[in-house]
Order: C-alpha cells, then structure tokens, then sequence
C-alpha cells in the first residue's frame, strides 16, 4: 500500500495541475512532490503524463483504482483534509467557512468534464457546480447532485454597448452581436440551450478562467457574454442587458453516489447551505433550496 503523503503527492499534483500549487496544498517542497509522485508511478508501473494543463496516468491501473478507494475511506474515517473542488461561476463566496475537514482546490474551474473525471477517479471528494442544465440525472448510476440555490442566468455587455440601457430586447436585438461562448464540451446542456436562442456562438478557449479573456474581452468588443450575481463583478465596465434567458444558474454539491451517506458530506452540504443563507440577505436573486 502507498503511503499517505506518497499518493496525496501524486494526486494533488493531477488536482492542482502544477507543482508548486501541489507543494503549497501539500505543505513541502516542489522536489517532496515530484519525487513521491515518482514513487508512486514506478510503484505502480504507470507513468505521468500531461495533456494541455492537465497532468494525468496511463495506463489504467487497478491497483492504482483500489489504492484511491482505501485512502478515500480514511479521508472520510479520519475526517481529514476532504478535498472539495468548486466551478469557477458558482463564485468563491460559497467556499468560505468551510467545515475543518474540508479544503478547496484550485481557483478557476471552467467545465464539468475534469471534475466529474477527478471525482470519478477519487482524485477529489465534492464538487460545486454552477450550471444547472448540466447536473447528473437522478438516474446517474456514478454521482449525486444536491442543489443548494439558484439564481438567474443574465446576458451582459460592456457599459457602453448599443444594447445597454435600451428596455423590452428581443433576441433579434441579441443575435446581432457576437456572443462569448465556450467548446461544446465544457457545459454540454448549458451551451446547446443558448445556442438555441442563438447565443454562445464566439468560441474560446480558456481553462482555467481568466478574466481577460471573459468580461475583460467584452469591455474590449461589442460581444455579449451570459452572467451571474455569484461570478461577474460588473464594476469591471459591464452592464446587465434587458432580456430574460429563462435559464437558471445553480449552486450544487456533487458526489459519487456511494458516497452520498457519508457524515461529513452531509456536514458540508449542512454548512454550504447556511453560507448560501448568509448569501442570500444581500443577494435578492439567489434563491435557497431548502
């Protein structure tokens, strides 16, 4: 068996996507976490590999597989540093007060493909989304997803856009302009229901987020983008637009199923939907799930 720090080195680094973000999580040096991540990967006989800004193994290992499940469990027995990841639009508010047992992940997620892998693999413990078009089905045999809140979704332009100010836009106002959008994969569901109101056509590319190549790039166009009171500070030059999307962003917990029951999930679920309470009185669009 892989002792605690061996795999803790090897999967925070898979986590965090970089060394020195692992050895700050990990409390050591950047060599203690390159040198256990090659501990375990000869140990194991797989190796590291990245691919864009994702560090990942190959091939699939069994053992690897039955070696997360057993120091998952002790997380979860010792209640001790669970680890809890958090999509970038559901905002950094919601992760403050943590319970102790609890430690975030890296800020900036973009897309529900990563997580739901990390999750699988038990890389991580939870997960916080955002979009609620793309929660896990009831039936979904692997995850759970609990929402917390909901808030609406808005479509935003820079201060100064032709759009900004003028009442009652139609989409054909809308579909004039371009419209910052993301690759299909990242938010599957979300991305198809603007694309049937003719938005979230100007594809980029961003992962993690960064603010020059969202708001900040609207400041600098005529593009719009889709928003939320949790994630977009419109003090940065941008003003909500008069059309209602019809959509809804979320706050949601997610978890793999066989995991739902756990004491300490139910602690983090408990305490995020009091901080979402707390949210609220100063935010009149986010509505709590109770």
């Amino acid at each position: 068996m892989l002792a605690l720090d061996t795999l803790e080195s090897l999967d925070s680094l898979i986590w965090f996507g970089s060394g020195e973000q692992a050895a700050h999580h990990c409390h050591c040096s950047q060599s203690a976490i390159s040198r256990r991540a090659t501990q375990a990967t000869a140990k194991l006989g797989i190796k590291l590999r990245k691919c864009g800004n994702a560090w990942d193994t190959a091939p699939h290992s069994q053992l690897l597989k039955l070696e997360r499940h057993v120091h998952q469990l002790y997380r979860f027995v010792k209640a001790r540093r669970l680890r809890l990841d958090a999509d970038h639009w559901a905002g950094r508010g919601i992760l403050l007060d943590l319970p102790e047992a609890w430690i975030s992940g890296p800020p900036g997620r973009i897309g529900i493909e990563r997580p739901l892998h990390l999750l699988r693999e038990r890389i991580i413990d939870a997960w916080i989304s955002c979009t609620q078009a793309d929660l896990p089905d009831q039936e979904d045999p692997d995850f759970v997803a609990d929402e917390i809140a909901t808030m609406p979704l808005h479509i935003a332009g820079r201060s100064n856009h032709p759009l900004a100010g003028e009442t009652g836009l139609s989409t054909n106002d809308l579909i004039t302009y371009p419209s910052l959008g993301l690759h299909p994969e990242c938010y599957p569901r979300f991305g198809q229901l603007l694309n049937q109101k003719g938005l979230w056509n100007d594809k980029i590319t961003m992962n993690p987020y960064q603010f020059n190549d969202w708001e900040g790039r609207v400041t600098q166009s005529l593009a719009t983008v889709p928003v939320n009171s949790l994630s977009t500070d419109l003090s940065h030059g941008l003003s909500l637009l008069d059309w209602q999307t019809g959509i809804n962003d979320c706050l949601a917990l997610i978890v793999r199923r066989d995991l739902r029951e756990q004491a300490e999930i139910q602690h983090l679920l408990d305490q995020l939907r009091r901080r979402a309470q707390a949210m609220a009185r100063h935010n009149g669009e986010l509505t709590v799930l109770l």
